[in-house]
């Protein structure tokens, strides 16, 4: 009683009992505690891997939101590598996880057996940043179509007619298929642009698929950070020898933005003089830097306590929304300016 703070025994025998623990080297056992009280207390947290500075912030945002509620934070990372997330849900199956926040390695969770096992377990999964899929009990995922729709606008109220969206894709099939995400961010910056400059031209560049590893490939080695990061060096060289006509340039996130401002500098490029670049943003670093960003800026803070309130009603058996839309601000600073 004394060891879990209850008020019942007198200041004298807390004290004792406090002095005893302190000889003896008592330090109590959770897990006979979890036993005991037949919960664990501990969420699992699933995400590529911890290079990529939008996941060790939301990482951070999502602990400071479990610890309101007793909860502990058990995290693996999968690094793209689908036999690695089977293995990490097992495993937190196995040790009595009360809920999983996942940013899956797949595209398709259809007639997945982990989940089933999972399903009867009752350990819910709330997917983190990616579109919504039915098969969890709720996804958390950032307003790309949204955010897309103001940068689209807002660069074409500047004047640009030509725009390019980059997002260095991680492996052949995502070439081939273009996922959800970027699909929506396409459609976005075309309503946007078109709202104030119809016939505006967007185009994604592709990635080379000769840079990529297949599907296959991935399970064998994984994609860690730094191999990420690599490719997303050799595509920002690709895209500029290109010689792309377009006078702006969208990336989905600011690391991607830095290295084409990196890119530009070397070659005597100016920004916003030469180019205009606009990004998605999540961790308030556009700001940073020798050329602060224009962004469509979402908040991880909202989206840790989103995911945790729906986290705990999902684990109370009630009902969530499938999917939870974070918004985006529109937030204008020196990389993007009118064309002359």
């Amino acid at each position: 009683m004394v060891l879990n703070n209850s008020p019942l025994p007198s200041a004298r025998m807390r004290e004792r009992v406090r002095q005893a623990a302190a000889q003896l080297g008592y330090v109590p056992n959770r897990m006979a505690q979890r036993l005991k009280r037949g919960r664990s207390f501990t969420l699992g947290v699933l995400m590529p891997y911890c290079g990529d500075s939008h996941v060790a912030t939301l990482l951070d945002a999502l602990s400071v939101e479990a610890s309101k509620f007793n909860f502990q934070l058990e995290i693996y990372f999968h690094r793209w590598s689908v036999r690695e997330e089977d293995r990490a849900l097992q495993s937190l199956g196995e040790s009595r996880a009360e809920g999983i926040f996942l940013s899956g390695s797949r595209s398709d969770y259809r007639q997945v057996p982990i989940l089933e096992s999972l399903r009867r377990q009752r350990i819910p999964i709330v997917g983190l940043m990616r579109q919504a899929i039915p098969e969890f009990s709720a996804s958390i995922v950032v307003d790309r179509f949204g955010g897309a729709t103001q940068l689209g606008q807002h660069l074409a109220e500047l004047g640009h007619r030509k725009i390019d969206y980059l997002e260095s894709i991680g492996n052949r099939e995502a070439v081939e298929v273009l996922p959800m995400g970027v699909q929506q961010i396409l459609d976005g910056l075309q309503e946007g642009a078109n709202r104030h400059s119809p016939g505006s031209e967007i185009t994604m560049f592709p990635t080379n698929p000769d840079l990529l590893l297949s599907r296959q490939d991935v399970e064998e080695h994984g994609l860690s950070s730094q191999s990420v990061s690599d490719l997303a060096d050799r595509f920002i060289e690709d895209y500029l020898g290109s010689r792309s006509a377009a006078t702006a340039v969208v990336t989905f996130h600011s690391t991607l933005a830095w290295k084409l401002l990196a890119a530009l500098t070397s070659q005597h490029r100016r920004c916003p003089e030469d180019i205009s670049i606009a990004c998605f943003n999540g961790d308030g670093r556009g700001a940073v830097g020798a050329v602060p960003l224009t962004a469509a800026e979402y908040s991880v803070d909202i989206m840790a306590q989103k995911g945790m309130a729906t986290m705990l009603k999902a684990i109370a058996g009630q009902k969530c929304p499938p999917e939870i839309k974070i918004p985006t601000k529109l937030i204008t600073r020196h990389s993007s300016k009118h064309i002359r």
